[in-house]
C-alpha cells in the first residue's frame, strides 16, 4: 500500500513537470521516474517477498543490478548525448581542481545563497555515479571493485572530454572529482555493507 501511494505521488509529479518542459526534455525526466519507480517496485517485492518467507539476497541483488544498469546507461546517452547542442562557443572549461563547481558550492554555501537546485544538482551527479557503481558491482562476478570504480571514473573523464572538443558543455575537473567521488561512495556500500550479506549467503526474512 504505501509503495502504491509513493508511486501514485511519483506519477502525479511527472504529468505536472511535463506540462512545464518542452519536448526534447520530456523523456529525460520520465527515465528519471522510471527509474525511481524500478528503484521502488524492488522495494515492494522484498517487502512482498518477506511477509511470505525469505529472500536470496545475492540473487536479489544481481537481477536488480542487471535490471537497473540498463537504465543508467541509457539515462547516460540522453544526458550526455542527445540532449546536448554542439559547437557551442560559450562553454568553458577549468583544469585546475577545486576551482570550479566544487569552488561554487563552497563559496555559495559559505555566504548562504547555495540554493536548492544547486545543491539538488550537484548530488544528483554524485549519486548518479554512485548508483552506477553499484550497479557494476551487482553485475560484475570477477572484481566488481575494480569495474565498479574504473567504468564510472572513466566515464566521467571521456564525458568531460568530450564537451571540451565538442563544446557542448562546460567541461571541469571539478566534475571527475564529484563523479569520482560518487563512485567511491558507491564501493564503499559494496564493500563494507552489501559484500557481506554475499558472502554469508544471506536470507532476507
Amino acid at each position: 500500500m504505501q509503495v502504491s501511494l509513493v508511486l501514485f505521488f511519483i506519477d502525479r509529479y511527472t504529468v505536472n513537470l511535463i506540462a512545464r518542459l518542452d519536448d526534447s526534455r520530456i523523456i529525460y525526466h520520465f527515465l528519471y521516474t522510471l527509474i525511481s519507480v524500478f528503484t521502488l517496485l524492488a522495494a515492494g517485492w522484498i517487502c512482498a517477498r518477506c511477509s511470505k518467507g525469505c529472500v536470496d539476497f545475492a540473487l536479489f541483488y544481481r537481477r536488480f543490478s542487471l535490471g537497473y544498469l540498463p537504465l543508467c546507461a541509457f539515462l547516460f546517452i540522453l544526458q550526455f548525448f542527445l540532449l546536448r547542442t554542439f559547437g557551442n562557443i560559450f562553454v568553458t572549461a577549468n583544469s585546475v581542481p577545486f576551482r570550479g563547481e566544487i569552488y561554487c558550492l563552497w563559496y555559495y554555501a559559505k555566504t548562504g545563497t547555495l540554493s536548492f537546485s544547486t545543491a539538488l544538482h550537484s548530488a544528483g551527479n554524485v549519486l548518479y555515479f554512485t548508483s552506477l557503481s553499484l550497479a557494476l558491482c551487482g553485475t560484475v562476478r570477477r572484481r566488481p571493485v575494480l569495474w565498479g570504480t574504473l567504468v564510472p571514473v572513466a566515464l566521467s573523464v571521456f564525458v568531460e572530454s568530450f564537451q571540451l572538443l565538442t563544446k557542448s558543455g562546460d567541461a571541469d575537473v571539478d566534475d571527475i572529482i564529484l563523479n569520482t567521488l560518487g563512485a567511491v561512495l558507491g564501493v564503499l556500500i559494496f564493500r563494507l555493507l552489501l559484500r557481506p550479506l554475499l558472502q554469508k549467503e544471506t536470507r532476507i526474512c
